[in-house]
């Protein structure tokens, strides 16, 4: 299992400042009790065998919502690639808070081994299609919509590895964004992902931590891929 934490500081993005956890975005634990069976929280769509955003060169992001306080247990998503080594084995995952509708903020990360598997499917150029199944530990997160970074660690963006992140027929929300040269740019495609998760409720009696959090805000304030085709 991946454990998640604050973005380490040899895979932050280039030019890019990280903070560690947004306390308006995040859950306290201790103050809450959810089901112990997991489901899928998210789903973009599944993977259409066509094309993909380079995710070697710089990370690539996709949003998605959650309609309840969910603790992500699981991530899947396609690749098509070149070749099994255009992956270099090494995968770093981010949770991104949303900013006007482009990945703001990391809330969480971590870079580690995750292993992939070949589905058999190719996209006809010469791409096979290859599937990731991770499994998280990761802090609560609030309702409300988020960002999900991937990246084929480390970046390479003089001689990118041809993995791409693979496209989706469906796909919900914004389309997908790539950091370039420190600044996110908007992609034209939807990207195929889905998310598990356990919704947590808080305990009775104990106000939303999300209350909380927008309480302390109003005290402080008182008181601040290239897309390819």
């Amino acid at each position: 299992m991946m454990k998640f934490a604050t973005p380490p500081g040899s895979a932050s993005a280039a030019g890019r400042s990280r903070k560690s956890l947004v306390p308006a975005a995040l859950c306290a634990l201790g103050l809450m009790t959810g089901a112990v069976q997991a489901a899928v929280v998210f789903n973009n769509g599944l993977p259409d065998q066509v094309s993909g955003v380079n995710m070697s060169a710089g990370v690539v992001a996709e949003d998605f919502t959650l309609s309840a306080t969910t603790a992500l247990t699981g991530i899947h998503f396609w690749s098509i690639q070149s070749a099994a080594a255009d992956y270099t084995g090494s995968l770093q995952i981010a949770i991104y808070a949303n900013a006007g509708g482009a990945p703001g903020a990391v809330l969480l990360g971590n870079v580690g081994l995750v292993s992939a598997t070949a589905t058999g499917q190719t996209n006809g150029f010469g791409y096979d299609e290859y599937v990731f199944n991770i499994n998280i530990g990761a802090p609560a997160l609030l309702a409300g919509t988020y960002w999900l970074g991937l990246l084929n660690f480390p970046a390479n963006s003089a001689t990118p590895s041809e993995m791409l992140w693979e496209t989706t027929g469906t796909g919900f929300g914004a389309a997908a964004q790539y950091l370039d040269g420190g600044n996110w740019i908007a992609s034209t495609q939807n990207l195929a992902f889905s998310l598990d998760g356990r919704v947590v409720d808080p305990i009775p009696g104990v106000p939303e931590p999300g209350t909380l959090a927008l309480l302390g805000l109003g005290l402080a304030a008182a008181g601040v891929a290239r897309r390819k085709a």
